[in-house]
């Protein structure tokens, strides 16, 4: 259900956040030709850019779960504000074009999803048909479903104002997903703790999704 008193919390706990998330960044690597992983990323509210410091952080456990494989990002283009419905599937709108653009020129290579906060609610819009918090959902053709190998998500609304975690919702993308909630993260659950929404890199839960991502790839896929 989507509340006034929901979207009270998620901006104030983005805003929380902000100031929680601390990690030592790289460059976001961003390449032309195609590598071996692939990761597409919608970021949290008010953050910057293309990507968030969980989506670094992935990035950064993911590369080096995976010496010697080339790991490239594209950070979903939506505002990532206060308007939940329309930024929501703007961002989805543009994620799903890229996925399919991407998918087409570089059909062997490895694909995962991800997304923290709204990006989250994003990442839900394109792999289900129903469910998510906010926005209108743009589920992806079948097809992509076998070009993508892992779904990460971190304090997602979904959770808690929409139909639940992701995996059980999504049909093609549910065996492949995972859906992190921080204990009272009031995102994604009826607790009350906004610092908590901030601490995903801190507790480990980003490392967890990125070993998962990891753990899904085809060592060398045909």
């Amino acid at each position: 259900m989507h509340t006034h008193r929901g979207v009270q919390i998620i901006a104030s706990a983005a805003i929380a956040a902000i100031a929680h998330l601390t990690v030592a960044t790289a460059p976001v690597a961003l390449a032309d030709s195609c590598s071996d992983i692939h990761v597409v990323y919608a970021r949290g509210t008010y953050t910057v850019a293309p990507i968030d410091p969980v989506g670094q952080a992935l990035v950064n456990v993911l590369s080096s779960e995976l010496p010697g494989k080339s790991v490239s990002v594209y950070g979903i283009n939506y505002p990532a504000n206060l308007d939940l419905n329309g930024g929501s599937t703007a961002g989805a709108t543009d994620g799903w074009v890229h996925v399919q653009n991407f998918v087409a020129a570089c059909p062997k290579t490895q694909v995962v999803l991800s997304g923290y906060s709204q990006g989250a609610d994003v990442i839900d819009l394109l792999t289900t048909a129903s469910g998510a918090a906010f926005g209108v959902p743009t589920p992806m053709p079948d097809a992509i479903a076998n070009h993508i190998v892992a779904v990460v998500v971190f304090g997602n609304p979904s959770r808690k104002l929409g139909g639940g975690p992701l995996p059980p919702r999504s049909t093609l993308y549910g065996s492949k997903a995972v859906d992190f909630c921080m204990p009272g993260d009031p995102i994604c659950s009826n607790g009350a703790d906004l610092v908590a929404h901030g601490q995903y890199v801190n507790a480990g839960l980003v490392t967890q999704g990125a070993q998962f991502a990891a753990s899904r790839l085809t060592p060398n896929p045909g």
